[in-house]
């Protein structure tokens, strides 16, 4: 059996980490939890199905969980603009918001709202994260705020390392 796996936080979408905590936050005080955890990272992470983790060699299994522990314990920073591929292959940048003193109210509020909401984080991130409409050598723009809705089934494939990075940045 041949599968991939995530090299780092950049190549693991948000939508996963979210799948995975949910499972996580479910089983966690289960006392037979761990290897259920364990085949979960594999099934999450690396795009295998369940039912085909147990046909994994045993070597090969523990080197994939420890390689994804080390990818997953990685310190994020936080990212200031990243790219996704829609559907039709068009590859759209998105930016940070570039000015935080001059965040919008609703902006606020719904950051405020979603900022440590696992299951929601998405819609957080498509407040922090628009598409870039203007770029110069050092410095950008992005789009207007829409609310969350707009982007918010898109940032489900933002790259972890931007999501983990930005939570870390206000945490700080």
């Amino acid at each position: 059996m041949e599968f991939t796996a995530p090299a780092s936080l950049r190549e693991i979408k948000l939508s996963q980490w979210q799948k995975y905590i949910n499972v996580y936050d479910k089983n966690k005080d289960d006392e037979n939890a761990t290897e259920f955890l364990n085949k979960k990272v594999l099934e999450i992470f690396c795009n295998i199905k369940l039912s085909d983790v147990d046909k994994i060699g045993l070597s090969v299994f523990d080197n994939a969980l420890m390689h994804l522990s080390s990818v997953l314990n990685e310190k994020p920073e936080l990212v200031h603009k990243f790219s996704l591929i829609g559907t039709d292959d068009v590859v759209v940048e998105f930016g940070l918001i570039p000015n935080f003193d001059k965040m919008s109210y609703g902006e606020f509020i719904d950051l405020e709202k979603y900022m440590f909401d696992n299951d929601n984080y998405h819609k957080a991130m498509a407040v922090l994260y628009r598409p870039i409409k203007f770029k110069s050598k050092d410095k950008y723009l992005i789009h207007d705020y829409k609310g969350t809705e707009y982007m918010a089934d898109v940032m489900r494939d933002a790259p972890l390392d931007a999501a983990l990075g930005a939570r870390v940045f206000f945490i700080v």
